[in-house]
């Protein structure tokens, strides 16, 4: 019997099943059923700086993922993808509206499908990818917290950052689907 014949409440079962089954499907992943395909939407902000004529992109260490990633997240309600972005830079850099611009237009749409390790399903996803650029008087105040870290071109390929902390695949993926990175 599949996931699906389960839970069709129509078909008729047992009454040992027809007991049971409430609980069972509860406890199936419903990406294991054909519901719709979960999907997930967020912005992203693209910080980058030119070192020595290198690029390096800002990264914050995300404590859920055990890695570093690029700032931003998920859209809430009705909210655009720019918003998003301006609403997570404040929320994860704790900065002041004033203290950063994010571009008008994202410079990457992406859309991709991957398996989501927090939901245990595979899963849409929908980022928007906007350049912010954070004001100097600012810039050294997200330098000094200790989850900021700027990566470099080559750390972000090898997935580890210079003091060892892991680096998001997922971040990799992004630089390379939009172009920021260019494959080898």
């Amino acid at each position: 019997m599949t996931a699906d014949e389960l839970a069709d409440a129509t078909i008729r079962y047992s009454p040992t099943i027809t007991a049971v089954r409430p609980m069972v499907v509860a406890m199936i992943p419903s990406c294991a059923r054909r519901e719709p395909a979960r999907s997930s939407e967020g912005g992203l902000a693209m910080i980058r700086r030119t070192v020595d004529g290198h690029t390096q992109w800002l990264a914050q260490w995300n404590e859920g993922w055990q890695a570093l990633f690029l700032v931003g997240g998920h859209r809430e309600g009705d909210e655009s993808f720019r918003d998003c972005v301006v609403r997570e830079v404040q929320e994860e850099l704790d900065l002041k509206p004033d203290d950063f611009s994010v571009a008008a237009d994202p410079a990457h749409r992406l859309t991709y499908q991957a398996f989501s390790q927090s939901a245990s399903c595979q899963t849409t996803y929908l980022h928007e990818l906007f350049a912010v650029t954070i004001k100097r008087t600012a810039l050294s105040r997200v330098e000094h917290q200790p989850e900021n870290v700027w990566l470099s071109e080559g750390e972000i390929r090898n997935l580890e950052a210079h003091d060892a902390r892991q680096i998001s695949v997922t971040m990799l993926s992004l630089l390379l689907m939009s172009g920021e990175l260019r494959s080898v």
